[in-house]
């Protein structure tokens, strides 16, 4: 491959990687608690997902930038993600439970044939 063509692909490769993410403000209607479908919930496009929360009732903003450093300071907690509609409500238990879902299909797997 040449080098102009690996430019090229260099070049795009940004474009290609831009994550949907979901933007509203603190006391917004779907903001918090969370609702996807809120009328103060939009979406925009960026190389990261933002969440910042306050703890307290109508505290919490989504937003996307080019760039996160995520942190907690007196209280106020800012969360970084990088795929599709990350700064939604996610539950807790998502990640364990599709870890158990794999672990268990490479068990059966492993045992029945």
């Amino acid at each position: 491959m040449n080098s102009f063509a690996v430019f090229c692909l260099l070049a795009v490769l940004p474009i290609c990687s831009a994550i949907t993410c979901y933007q509203c403000s603190a006391g917004s209607s779907g903001c918090d608690p969370f609702s996807a479908t809120g009328s103060g919930v939009s979406t925009s496009s960026s190389s990261a997902c933002i969440k910042v929360s306050t703890g307290f009732s109508s505290g919490t903003t989504r937003s996307s930038a080019s760039s996160c450093t995520a942190n907690n300071v007196a209280g106020v907690g800012t969360f970084c993600c990088y795929t599709d509609y990350c700064n939604g409500a996610t539950s807790k238990y998502q990640t364990p439970f599709l870890l158990a879902l794999v672990i268990a299909a490479l068990f059966a797997k492993h045992r029945f044939l």
